[in-house]
C-alpha cells in the first residue's frame, strides 16, 4: 500500500486577502512540511505534492472555487490531471512491493 498526501490549491482571492505571511501561518506550514519530510524519510510508501500555490488552478479564482478551498468541477479535473503522475508513481511503488512479497 502506498499513500499520496497533497495540499490542495487555494483560491487566489483568498491568498490575496489572507495573511499567508503571518508568522503563525508560516509556523504551521513549516511544521506540516517537516512532518511530511519525516514521513517520507521513514516510509518509502509515502508520497507528497504541495499544490497550495499552484497557479494554474489558484488563478481560476471564483471560476474554479466555491470558496477558499473547495474546487468546482473544472478545477477538480485540473487537480486530478496534475496529480496523475504522482498517483501513477504511488501505484507503481505498490505494484513493485506486491510483486516482491509474492516471490
Amino acid at each position: 500500500m502506498s499513500i499520496l498526501f497533497y495540499r490542495s490549491p487555494l483560491n487566489a482571492d483568498y491568498l490575496d486577502v489572507g495573511d499567508v505571511d503571518d508568522p503563525l501561518f508560516k509556523k504551521c506550514e513549516t511544521l506540516l512540511l517537516k512532518y511530511i519530510k519525516k514521513l517520507k524519510r521513514d516510509y518509502s510508501n509515502v508520497f507528497y505534492r504541495d499544490l497550495t500555490y499552484y497557479e494554474p488552478i489558484s488563478s481560476l479564482r471564483w471560476d474554479g472555487f466555491d470558496d477558499a478551498y473547495h474546487l468546482k468541477p473544472i478545477a477538480a479535473q485540473m487537480l486530478v490531471d496534475v496529480l496523475a503522475p504522482d498517483i501513477s508513481q504511488a501505484v507503481e511503488w505498490a505494484r513493485k512491493e506486491r510483486a516482491k512479497s509474492a516471490r
